[in-house]
């Protein structure tokens, strides 16, 4: 028997994306906004939805029973994108085993406030720093699997600190209160991202939803935001983790950008298609993209059908295409992880050979 086909959990997730040979591709819900966290499976473990939020050991726990509970092939924390914008002075509502977490109120009530931000220390903050006891206390029970970190990225992040109009429109009014904003954003979450890493954690999944080109156009992203993606997953690189970019919504006009981000995948919601990503991002690997109203209210025959059409088309690592809604059956999302699990690597080769994309392996 081969090496590659004995690779643990945290190997063939680390492999993918080096661009390394690996077996399959792994199957993950990596947390964040990408939370593998709902309702069946917080009250059949005992676990309180809103402890899970601040308590290192609870969050731990809830981490553990995703993994077990769901076959997912890694354990993530936290399980929302409100951790950093607490920190900055938003105003956050914990969720509870029902209702997901959620920032309420941004940091700042006007632009005026800008120059009394000021970046938090993550391992002195009291919710950034129970997760990086989190990670820390995950490194020490589990060898084989790989920790996720999850982060708020740039854009969603500075329009958490200022409501998203009036950020938007600050861009156009006075460049140099924006790009303050910008600043906090990117040091609050490069110092966390890298505190993470120290924790213990192998790879860093920045989540960006706001950075549709749907919302902030290409522009915006190319001038903005691009080199502060460049910076961040630098440093994460630097720390020695690996990394992946998610940003929801239609990313076609952004796309030929996402390569210059330095992250090392792109993870895509439902609405994008696996086979174009493909061609245009290359060899990057792809992450993706099961939808998560498909999982909560499709059949099996269904969810399994476009499982498979993920994996025919080239997915590099299969996921959610989003946070799972609390109501989720696990069933549902056990099944996803079932069918990539037994996904032959032959299939991949045949796919290859037949010219109809790149295979699972490199």
């Amino acid at each position: 028997m081969s090496a590659i086909s004995m690779l643990s959990e945290k190997e063939r997730l680390l492999r993918v994306l080096s661009r390394e040979e690996h077996d399959r591709p792994p199957v993950i819900a990596p947390g964040g906004m990408m939370s593998a966290l709902t309702t069946d499976l917080l009250e059949s473990h005992g676990i309180d939805g809103a402890r899970s939020m601040l308590d290192a050991e609870v969050m731990a726990q809830a981490a553990t029973a995703a993994r077990d509970a769901i076959g997912i092939e890694n354990l993530g924390v936290p399980f929302c994108l409100t951790v950093e914008a607490e920190a900055l002075g938003a105003d956050t509502s914990r969720g509870t085993s029902t209702v997901e977490p959620m920032c309420l109120q941004p940091a700042l009530a006007s632009a005026r406030d800008v120059p009394s931000l000021k970046v938090p220390d993550p391992w002195r903050d009291r919710r950034m720093s129970q997760v990086l006891l989190a990670v820390r206390l995950l490194k020490s029970r589990f060898i084989d699997v790989p920790i996720i970190g999850n982060l708020s990225g740039p854009v969603t992040l500075a329009t958490s600190i200022l409501p998203c109009e009036d950020f938007l429109r600050l861009l156009l009014k006075d460049r140099t209160l924006a790009r303050r904003i910008i600043e906090v954003a990117r040091e609050t979450i490069s110092s966390f991202g890298v505190a993470m890493i120290e924790s213990g954690a192998d790879v860093i999944t920045v989540s960006d939803p706001t950075a549709s080109g749907e919302i902030i156009g290409p522009r915006i992203f190319d001038t903005y935001f691009l080199p502060e993606y460049r910076d961040i997953f630098s440093r994460f690189h630097t720390a020695g983790a690996n990394t992946i970019l998610h940003i929801c919504g239609n990313v076609q006009s952004i796309l030929p950008s996402i390569g210059g981000t330095g992250a090392d995948a792109f993870s895509v919601d439902a609405v994008m298609g696996i086979r174009q990503l493909r061609k245009e991002l290359g060899s990057m690997p792809v992450m993706g993209n099961t939808s998560t109203i498909l999982l909560a209210q499709g059949t099996p025959r269904a969810i399994a059908r476009v499982v498979r059409a993920a994996l025919s088309e080239g997915v590099d690592i299969a996921a959610p295409s989003c946070g799972l809604g609390r109501d989720t059956p696990l069933q549902n999302v056990r099944l996803m992880c079932e069918i990539v699990k037994t996904w032959e690597r032959s299939q991949a080769g045949r796919r290859q050979d037949e010219g109809e994309g790149r295979g699972c392996t490199r």
